[in-house]
Parts: structure tokens; C-alpha cells; sequence
């Protein structure tokens, strides 16, 4: 079986301006953050990630762990 897919873009005879504009501040933040995420790659760079964008990041590899880590933490989270 095979299928054909035909796209029609419009056309533009004027030349494109190129971009001055910068791209906007990423958003920053004091406030803290759980992050809960069972790869490990991944929760150490979006904790990375959001470490340098000023969040406080507190760690967990699963669901159990979060649940512990909030009962436990909550009066210095803030």
C-alpha cells in the first residue's frame, strides 16, 4: 500500500526581513520546586535546568519518595 500527500504552501514574492529582535528573558523564580522523575538523566538535567533560573529543587526518584519527602519537608520548603 502507498500513499502520495501533496502540501500547498502559499507563495511569497517578497523577501523575508531577517529578525532583530531578541528572544525574551526566560522567567525566573525563587520559589522551590519537587521534582519527581524516575530516569535519571532526566531529573539531573531539570534540576539543572532549573537550578540556574533560581528555583530551590528537591529531588525524587519515584512517587514514594516525593510523598516521603513532602510529609517530611514542608515547613522548609518556603
Amino acid at each position: 500500500m502507498r500513499a502520495t500527500f501533496h502540501i500547498y504552501l502559499p507563495r511569497i514574492d517578497a523577501p523575508m526581513e531577517a529578525e532583530d529582535e531578541q528572544p525574551a528573558p526566560l522567567p525566573r523564580g525563587h520559589e522551590t520546586v519537587l521534582l519527581v522523575e524516575d530516569q535519571l538523566e532526566v531529573r539531573e538535567l531539570t534540576g539543572r535546568i532549573l537550578r540556574e533560573l533560581g528555583y530551590r529543587v528537591i529531588e525524587a526518584a519515584n512517587g514514594e519518595s516525593a510523598l516521603k519527602l513532602a510529609q517530611t519537608r514542608t515547613s522548609t520548603w518556603c
